[in-house]
């Protein structure tokens, strides 16, 4: 069985002009899908601080 892992993560939901910044993940055969900007929490950063890096 595998090792579960926990950890925090922040996103970020960008609208400007009624549209909605998304960040494409694609791997070809395995899995195709959008998503708002976002990611793990590196050291001691805040949420917000994580979710101003991940968009940026």
């Amino acid at each position: 069985m595998g090792v579960i892992r926990y950890g925090i993560s922040a996103a970020a939901l960008v609208v400007q002009d009624k549209a909605l910044l998304l960040v494409h993940h694609r791997e070809r055969g395995r899995y195709d899908f959008w998503l708002p900007p976002g990611g793990r929490l590196e050291g001691n950063e805040s949420i917000m601080d994580c979710a101003r890096r991940e968009t940026l």
